[in-house]
């Protein structure tokens, strides 16, 4: 019988910051709904001795703890870096490496049936297009290749990984290919990585978004069914869009000194908790009442407008007081959004048969979404309705 995959965290830390906490929540989140997942963490000297206290319980959480020695002048940021690039040669085994800024939301078994070397999220959950080209820039200056428009650049917070000849080779270049950016004082492993796999005739494979879903970085349309929840603490200014951005939560935490009723609420509810420590139910954070009287939905199929955030708390709202949903309309997305089919306007608007209602969910253009209703003739209360 084949050995399942292990899970693999990589923590420098110290008493200034809060990635152990994260960590411990990452983990925790795991167990939950993996409880016989091996988990393997990977960390070096300094961060060891300083898992005292509420920090020790990530040694408790962890099947397995290796500690690596680095020279002291090297910053911990360049030796988690480091212990990444490394971490196929320092651990036997099949792995799944997840970032410690991450909530697991679901069952992780399939990932014992992926099918190839390595496996990967797309950044920003796209091909590479003209809006990230100043990379680029960034990437020539290391003399890497650049990313051709329609390329795969890969986000390196949740890495798939087998343990072969090929990926241990692999990750040898990557440490070298980080080393020469630090040459350069870029401490960034991303590049790098996207550089070693280009060298390796591609060998990361992309895997669905809701492996590591970042709706941060333009992950809301697989926030449904999102395995992992990446949260991303490297964006600054984002700390009143998510509850786990805020250093107030984290030092809370650190207060408690334990995983109780609040963190664990925390981590079942990770998908609602947008807007600063406000733990909301699925339809209060956009729409305190969604005011629509049922009667004017007999027979109607319901659409929703928009594709973002509100589009997921109002689709939230609609789940909770039995509306059947029958897909959603946008100007930008195409395919699917949370599972459901996404539209274009005029598939749904020049439509013969007016046999269906909309509920416009962005804020920020429900004025503008409703003057496009109203000039096909649909009127606002009894065939749409907007915030």
């Amino acid at each position: 019988m084949a050995k399942k995959t292990s899970f693999l965290y990589v923590l420098t830390s110290s008493h200034e910051d809060f990635y152990c906490e994260q960590a411990i929540f990452s983990i925790t989140s795991l167990k939950k709904y993996n409880p016989d997942a091996y988990i393997i963490l990977l960390t070096e000297r300094d961060t060891y001795k300083s898992l005292t206290g509420f920090r020790a319980k990530i040694k408790e959480l962890a099947n397995k703890v290796k500690v690596i020695d680095f020279p002291s002048n090297l910053s911990l940021t360049v030796r988690s870096r480091l212990l990444k690039t490394s971490m196929r040669n320092l651990i036997r085994g099949d792995f799944l490496y997840i970032d410690c800024d991450t909530i697991i939301c679901k069952n992780l078994e399939k990932i014992n049936k992926l099918n190839c070397q390595m496996g990967a999220v797309l950044v920003m959950h796209k091909l590479f297009d003209e809006s990230c080209s100043g990379l680029n820039i960034l990437m020539k200056k290391l003399n890497f290749a650049e990313i051709p428009i329609g390329g795969k650049y890969f986000n390196g917070g949740i890495l798939y990984v087998k343990d072969t000849k090929q990926t241990r080779d692999f990750f040898k270049l990557w440490n070298k290919l980080y080393l020469h950016c630090v040459s350069t004082k870029n401490y960034k492993d991303q590049m790098s990585l996207n550089e070693a796999n280009k060298r390796f005739a591609n060998i990361i494979k992309e895997l669905p978004g809701y492996w590591n879903c970042m709706p941060s970085r333009g992950g809301f349309n697989y926030l449904c069914d999102a395995k992992i929840f990446h949260y991303v603490t490297t964006m600054p200014g984002n700390e009143d869009v998510h509850i786990l951005l805020d250093i107030a939560f984290w030092e809370k935490i650190r207060e408690k000194g334990k995983m109780d009723k609040f963190s664990m609420n925390a981590i079942k509810n990770v998908k609602k908790l947008f807007g600063k420590f406000i733990p909301v139910s699925q339809n209060s954070l956009t729409y305190p009442s969604i005011t629509i009287e049922k009667r004017k939905l007999q027979n109607k199929k319901l659409y929703i407008w928009g594709c973002g955030l509100d589009a997921y708390f109002t689709l939230g709202a609609c789940k909770k007081n039995g509306l059947h949903i029958e897909g959603f309309i946008d100007s930008n997305l195409s395919g699917s959004f949370c599972g459901y089919n996404v539209q274009k306007s005029n598939a749904i608007l020049n439509r013969v048969e007016r046999n269906f209602f909309i509920i416009i969910s962005s804020r920020k253009y429900s004025k503008e979404i409703g003057k496009i209703c109203e000039k096909s003739k649909l009127r606002e209360g009894e065939d749409f309705w907007k915030p």
